[in-house]
């Protein structure tokens, strides 16, 4: 469960990161406005959901020993 949390906390960081960089949204959703606040949240779910994609079947795929 440990290694989980620091997985996906990374995982955080990198799209906060990311974000923060390449997308203007993310400053203007600090701003408050809202529908910048929303696109933040769907690209943060997408990307998890892609993050546990990648984990679950494609890292296996790839990376067999």
């Amino acid at each position: 469960m440990k290694n989980i949390l620091i997985k996906f906390g990374l995982f955080t960081v990198i799209y906060l990161l990311f974000s923060w960089l390449i997308a203007g949204d993310f400053i203007c959703a600090l701003g408050g406005d809202p529908i910048c606040l929303q696109n933040v949240a769907v690209r943060y779910i997408i990307f998890i959901i892609l993050m546990i994609a990648y984990e679950t079947v494609v890292k296996k795929k790839m990376f067999k020993k």
